[in-house]
């Protein structure tokens, strides 16, 4: 936790599906946080952020004397800063990144479906194996595949916690793809993927 109180703003809007979004900034002071690190640079500082959603409306609805709760979540989260820099060279630009302003050389692989069946390849004890050889080969960061299966939940936490960034591929690979109502469905493929992994620091 991170004591409060903080500068917040709130704003309700709805997207083109009609589906709610609640968007509330704070503004935590630096001297409040540690910064989370990828593998080899420092530690992997996680906070827990927890959320409820609570309806007073529906509290005269259905008679209750409390506020009627109709959502919770909690999830970890890390503070820190990564940037793609791209400067001018003798025959082009760099291509680098920075986390936490510190410049970071990225050693890594690609990670492919590990199970021919994709329901397989969330198997919590697999996933263990293949991302504590990561770390342990001192490796900071991981492709996922375009070609392959976005990853489980418990993935992107273990990544988290090791120190491993994900550079995450949309899953697209080696093909022609059509145009017209397909795009319509990526579309809500990738906000829907966007809105479940973003909050990781890796």
């Amino acid at each position: 936790s991170v004591a409060g109180p903080f500068n917040k703003h709130i704003l309700i809007t709805t997207d083109d599906d009609g589906f709610a979004a609640i968007a509330v900034n704070f503004s935590i002071p630096k001297s409040s946080v540690n910064l989370w690190w990828p593998n080899g640079f420092g530690a992997q500082k996680l906070y827990e952020f927890k959320a409820r959603f609570e309806d007073s409306h529906l509290n005269s609805l259905h008679f209750h004397s409390r506020k009627f709760s109709t959502s919770e979540k909690s999830i970890k989260i890390g503070f820190r800063t990564i940037e793609l820099v791209e400067e001018p060279m003798n025959n082009g630009l760099s291509f680098y990144f920075r986390v936490n302003k510190i410049p970071i050389f990225m050693k890594g692989s690609n990670v492919i479906p590990s199970h021919i069946l994709p329901e397989a390849t969330a198997n919590r004890e697999k996933i263990t194996e293949l991302l504590e050889a990561a770390r342990d080969a001192k490796m900071n960061m991981l492709r996922v595949w375009g070609g392959g299966v976005y990853e489980s939940d418990f993935f992107y936490q273990l990544a988290d916690k090791f120190g491993i960034l994900i550079w995450q591929d949309m899953m697209f690979a080696c093909a022609m793809y059509p145009t017209g109502n397909f795009l319509k469905s990526v579309r809500r493929e990738i906000n829907q993927q966007i809105r479940r992994i973003q909050h990781h620091p890796s």
